[in-house]
C-alpha cells in the first residue's frame, strides 16, 4: 500500500502543503522547516498520536509570541492506494446571551472516507481493515519496533512471525528457581549445623559421674533416712505423750459433748416459747374476731331499737288523732237543701260510729303488735351488749396474755461441768508442753541428721538428671552429625541438577535465538541474558553488527528498522509507507520494498523541497 497523496493543511507549522506522490520522497528541509510535522500528521490523522506516540501534542498553528492561533481548521488527508482519509479539526465558538463577545469551548473533530462525513468509530473501523495500530506504526516507523514498543511485545511479534516456541525457556527458567532456592535454604540449615553442633558440646559437662554407683549411693542413703526418721517419731510419740494427749483429747470430747446438750436445751427452750406466743396469738385473733362479731350485730338491733321509738310515737299520735274525730258529715239534701229525716241523720251517724270503731280498733291492733316487736328488740340490745362487755373483756384478757408469753425470758442452760473441763484442759496443755520440752533437745538432733543426709540425696539425684542430660547431647550431637552428612549429599545432589538445567537453557536458548535470527540478514536479537548472580532472564535485545541498538549510530539504526519493517511485513504480507527521519545520518538507505519518505535535513533548504526518489 503506497501513499499516493498527503495534503496538510495548519497542522503545526505548515500552513498548506499538498504533495501528490507516485513513488518513494525525500523531503529536505533546515531545522524547524516542518519535516517531522510530515509524518505526525500522518499518525494523527490515523491514531490521534504522534510519532513519539503522545496523543496530547499541540497540532495548532502558533503566533510569533507562542499563543495559539485561532479560528483556523486543520487539516490532514492522505491517499492509500485509491482509499482517501481526511480529518478535520475546527474550533467551537458560541454567542453568550446578552454579550457581545464569542466564547471558544473547544475543537470539533470531523472524519471523512473518500469525502464522505462518516462517524468516528467508522473511520478507525476502516483503518483497522489495513491493520491495527500497533502493526501500522511498526510497518511506517523504523524506531517504533526497537525504541518504543515494549520488549514483552517484540518478543511475541517474533514468536508469532517465527513460529518459534519460547515457552520452553521460561519452563526451565522455572525448574531452576524452584531448584536454587531449594539450594539457599538448604544452605542456611547446612551453615546453621556447625553451629549447633558446637554449642551442644560446649554443652557437656567436664566430668559425669558413673550412674550405676550413684543410683547405689541414693539407696544407702534413702533407707538412713528411713531409720532416722524412725527414731525421730519413736521420740515425738513416747509413752507419755501419747497418754497425755489421749487425756486431752478425753477432755475436749467432753466439754463438747456438753455444749451440744446445752444447745439442744436452749433450742427447746426457745421451741416451747414460739409454741406458747403462737397460742396466745391464736386466742387474740378469736377473741377480735368474736369482738368485732358482737359490736356489729349490737349496732345493728340498737339502731332497729332506736328506730322503733320513732314509729311507736308516730303510731300513739295516729290513734289519737282518730280517737279526737267526730261526725262531720252533711244533713242536709244535695238535691233539695232540705234537712235529712232524723231516720237518715242517724243512720248516717250509725255508720260513721263503725266505720270510726273499726279504724281506731285497726290503729290499736297496729301499735300493740309493734309494741310487742319493739320490746323484743330491747330486750335484744340488752342481751347483745352484755355479750359485748364480755367479748371486751376476752379481747383484753388475751392480749394481756400474748405479751405475757412474749415477754416471757428463756434462760440458757449452762452445765457448770463445762467450767471444770476447761480448767482441766489447760492443765492436760500445760502437761504436754513440759513433755515436748524436754524431748525437744533429742528431737532437734535427729533433725538436723535427717536434714544433712536428704541435702546428700539431693544432690546425688542432681548427679543423674546431669547424667540424663549429657546422653540426651550426645543424641542430639550424633543426629545434628548425621544430618549434617545428609544435606551435604542432598546438596551436592541440587548443585548436579543446577548445573543439568543451565546446561539445557543455554541450548535452548541458543536453539531459539538461532531461529529467530535466521529470519533477518543483519540485525541479530538476544532474546535472554545472563543476570548477574546466575540465570536467564527474558529480553529482546536487537544487534546490529555484534553491537547493542542503542550504541548504534543512527544510519545503522535507521536501516536495522527498515530490515526489521521489510521481515515484519514481508510475513505479514502488508507493506506501508515508511517515515524515514534523520535520513540525513544514513550514507546508503537499506533497498526496502516499500515505499519510503525521507526526511533529510538541509540547512540551505529553509522551507521544504520534495523530490521523488528514483
Amino acid at each position: 500500500m503506497k501513499l499516493k497523496l498527503l495534503r496538510i493543511e495548519n497542522f503545526k507549522g505548515i500552513a498548506d502543503l499538498h504533495i501528490p506522490i507516485d513513488g518513494s520522497l525525500r523531503v529536505y528541509g533546515d531545522n524547524a522547516t516542518g519535516k517531522s510535522s510530515l509524518k505526525d500528521a500522518f499518525l494523527w490523522l490515523l491514531f490521534d498520536k504522534d510519532s513519539q506516540n503522545r496523543a496530547d501534542f499541540a497540532i495548532k498553528p502558533r503566533a510569533a509570541d507562542g499563543s495559539e492561533r485561532h479560528n483556523l481548521v486543520t487539516l490532514v488527508e492522505a491517499t492509500l492506494d485509491g482509499l482517501t482519509l481526511r480529518k478535520e479539526q475546527s474550533e467551537k465558538w458560541t454567542k453568550k446571551r446578552g454579550s457581545a463577545d464569542r466564547v471558544f469551548e473547544g475543537n470539533e473533530t470531523a472524519y471523512f472516507i473518500d469525502g464522505v462525513p462518516v462517524k468516528r468509530k467508522d473511520y478507525l473501523v476502516k483503518i483497522g481493515e489495513i491493520a491495527d495500530e500497533v502493526t501500522f506504526r511498526t510497518l511506517t516507523d523504523t524506531s517504533y519496533f526497537c525504541e518504543t514498543m515494549h520488549h514483552t511485545e517484540r518478543r511475541k511479534m517474533l514468536a508469532k512471525m517465527t513460529g518459534v516456541d519460547m515457552g520452553n525457556v521460561a519452563t526451565l527458567e522455572q525448574e531452576k528457581a524452584r531448584v536454587q532456592a531449594s539450594i539457599r535454604d538448604m544452605k542456611k540449615d547446612m551453615d546453621a549445623l556447625p553451629v549447633r553442633i558446637d554449642e551442644a558440646n560446649k554443652a557437656l559437662p567436664v566430668e559425669v559421674k558413673d550412674r550405676a554407683t550413684v543410683e547405689n549411693d541414693i539407696a544407702a542413703e534413702t533407707a538412713e533416712l528411713k531409720a532416722v526418721n524412725d527414731r525421730l517419731a519413736a521420740v515425738e510419740n513416747g509413752g507419755a505423750m501419747v497418754e497425755l494427749k489421749a487425756k486431752e483429747r478425753a477432755l475436749k470430747e467432753e466439754r463438747a459433748e456438753l455444749i451440744r446438750l446445752d444447745k439442744v436445751a436452749d433450742d427447746k427452750a426457745a421451741d416451747e416459747k414460739r409454741r406458747r406466743v403462737a397460742e396466745a396469738q391464736k386466742v387474740l385473733d378469736a377473741a377480735a374476731e368474736a369482738l368485732t362479731k358482737a359490736r356489729r350485730e349490737h349496732n345493728e338491733a340498737d339502731e332497729i331499737v332506736k328506730g322503733g321509738e320513732v314509729k311507736l310515737k308516730r303510731l300513739r299520735t295516729t290513734y289519737e288523732d282518730i280517737a279526737a274525730q267526730e261526725f262531720t258529715g252533711s244533713t242536709v239534701c244535695g238535691a233539695c237543701g232540705q234537712s235529712l229525716p232524723a231516720d237518715k241523720i242517724d243512720a248516717l251517724k250509725a255508720a260513721w260510729n263503725t266505720a270510726h270503731a273499726s279504724e281506731m280498733s285497726r290503729a290499736e291492733a297496729e301499735g300493740m303488735a309493734f309494741r310487742k316487736t319493739y320490746d323484743d328488740a330491747v330486750e335484744k340490745v340488752a342481751g347483745l351488749k352484755a355479750a359485748l362487755e364480755t367479748a371486751t373483756a376476752n379481747m383484753k384478757q388475751a392480749q394481756e396474755l400474748l405479751a405475757t408469753a412474749k415477754s416471757a425470758p428463756v434462760v440458757a442452760a449452762c452445765n457448770p461441768r463445762i467450767a471444770e473441763l476447761d480448767a482441766d484442759i489447760r492443765k492436760a496443755g500445760c502437761e504436754i508442753l513440759d513433755a515436748q520440752n524436754s524431748s525437744a533437745d533429742m528431737t532437734k538432733g535427729i533433725k538436723e541428721e535427717a536434714a544433712a543426709i536428704e541435702a546428700t540425696i539431693k544432690a546425688l539425684r542432681q548427679d543423674i538428671a546431669t547424667i540424663d542430660a549429657a546422653e540426651k547431647t550426645r543424641e542430639r550431637i550424633k543426629k545434628l552429625e548425621a544430618e549434617q552428612c545428609g544435606l551435604s549429599e542432598k546438596y551436592a545432589g541440587l548443585e548436579r541438577e543446577l548445573m543439568r538445567i543451565e546446561d539445557e537453557q543455554r541450548a535452548v536458548t541458543s536453539e531459539v535465538e538461532a531461529a529467530v535470527n535466521s529470519r533477518f540478514k543483519s540485525v541479530r536479537f538476544a532474546l535472554f541474558r545472563e543476570r548477574i548472580n546466575g540465570g536467564l532472564e527474558e529480553c529482546c535485545d536487537p544487534m546490529i553488527g555484534g553491537v547493542p541498538y542503542g550504541s548504534a549510530n543512527n544510519g545503522a539504526r535507521i536501516n536495522a528498522g527498515l530490515e526489521i519493517i521489510a521481515t515484519i511485513g514481508a510475513h505479514l504480507g502488508l507493506s506501508l509507507p515508511v517515515f524515514i527521519d534523520n535520513a540525513e545520518s544514513v550514507t546508503r538507505v537499506y533497498s526496502a520494498p516499500f515505499q519510503t519518505i525521507e526526511l533529510i535535513v538541509s540547512e540551505k533548504d529553509k522551507t521544504l523541497r520534495i523530490e521523488e526518489k528514483h
